[in-house]
């Protein structure tokens, strides 16, 4: 689905999804494209319209968890000299995360690992060992350039020659391995924030012992 207020991205949207809907709109021939056909059936559309209107709704609870979750732990962020995500426009955050950078990628691990121990919902954004298809540099089809026939494709069409490098974003690579990734659920209960908020108090507390790898205190199970 695509919602938007510009007149050309609703244009290039209609006929994007619908083989004959620049015709049946009656768009300039000058802004004709090719068109595909991927109109939502009936059924789709009558639960996105259910969806729709628990949007609101569900961007006020993740949003205020997120603002609690930010609240509960920025003492200990500030003390152990960790770095919280910048977000440009929070009133415009789906907060469906809270994200925080370590000094390494090790760090990072250990800490989501700590994290997941206190079953916490957290993750590390980018493992150099692991294939994650949120991060560009596993999308082989894309980098090995594989079209669905020799007969043609985007990179044969192409008027020069385009090369692609796993390694093209180092210092994007390098953000998301040290990223620290926390789940926010409008589900958390304000209990389930609290039990968050003192699961990674716990575990940036001992973040020295991680680090060292040494044994980690004792900690209570906790069941969010």
């Amino acid at each position: 689905m695509v919602i938007s207020n510009d007149r050309e991205v609703w244009e290039r949207s209609v006929m994007f999804h619908d083989v004959g809907g620049g015709v049946r709109n009656e768009f300039p021939a000058h802004r004709m494209l090719w068109e595909a056909n991927f109109r939502m059936p009936e059924l789709l559309a009558a639960v996105a319209l259910v969806q729709i209107g628990w949007l609101d709704g569900l961007l006020y609870a993740m949003r205020g968890r997120k603002r609690m979750l930010l609240a509960g732990i920025s003492d200990v962020v500030d003390r152990k000299g960790i770095a919280l995500q910048e977000v440009p426009d929070p009133e415009g955050d789906a907060s469906v995360g809270l994200t925080f950078f370590l000094d390494s990628p090790t760090t990072a691990e250990r800490v989501a690992e700590a994290l997941q121990a206190e079953n916490i919902g957290a993750g590390v954004g980018y493992h150099l060992d692991r294939a994650d298809l949120h991060i560009y540099s596993p999308w082989l089809p894309i980098m090995e350039q594989r079209t669905w026939t020799d007969r043609g494709g985007l990179w044969r069409w192409a008027q020069r020659d385009i090369r692609y490098d796993r390694n093209a974003c180092p210092r994007t690579l390098d953000l998301l391995g040290r990223a620290v990734h926390l789940n926010v659920s409008p589900l958390l209960t304000n209990q389930g924030v609290q039990e968050v908020i003192d699961g990674v108090w716990l575990v940036l507390d001992r973040l020295t012992l991680l680090v060292h790898n040494l044994p980690a205190v004792p900690h209570t199970d906790r069941r969010l």
